[in-house]
């Protein structure tokens, strides 16, 4: 079990998520990441975009974890609809592969974090300690991403 306080986090309360991913073996995967954390409470898990813009308003999460590519309204849209909505509520976008047209995307609707599937539990749970003190939180591979388009590399 990892010791979520340790991670640094100073959260009083129990943060609640709702994760959006298409893939049910992902959304267990997390699922069971958070059964580990009593400070974590997984209040959804849902398989679309549009079905994730539903939970949010059903429940006021922390925190909405949301795969880049799922079938139906496009997941950008679904974050932009999630801000308007709910704007206290923190996105962090989840996705199998680091397009810099979809971390420019992340950027441009205020993400909170862009994780890697490949990411494991202790980088989830760091990022999400980090999200919830309000700093933002990139895999070591999506900030390289990021130097690279800042420099004018990519």
């Amino acid at each position: 079990m990892v010791d979520f306080a340790s991670k640094g986090s100073e959260i009083l309360k129990t943060t609640s998520i709702v994760v959006a991913d298409d893939h049910p073996s992902q959304r267990k995967f997390l699922l069971d990441v958070f059964e580990e954390e009593s400070s974590l409470t997984l209040v959804d898990a849902v398989g679309t975009a549009s079905e994730a813009i539903d939970s949010v308003i059903r429940h006021s999460p922390d925190i909405l974890i949301l795969d880049i590519e799922m079938p139906g309204l496009d997941v950008f849209h679904a974050a932009e609809e999630v801000c308007r909505l709910r704007p206290e509520v923190k996105i962090i976008f989840l996705s199998g592969n680091y397009k810099d047209h979809d971390i420019a995307s992340a950027l441009r609707v205020n993400a909170k974090g862009y994780l890697s599937k490949a990411d494991d539990a202790l980088l989830i749970l760091d990022a999400i300690a980090q999200v919830m003190k309000n700093k933002r939180y990139f895999s070591p591979t999506v900030e390289e991403r990021l130097v690279e388009m800042d420099s004018g590399q990519v």
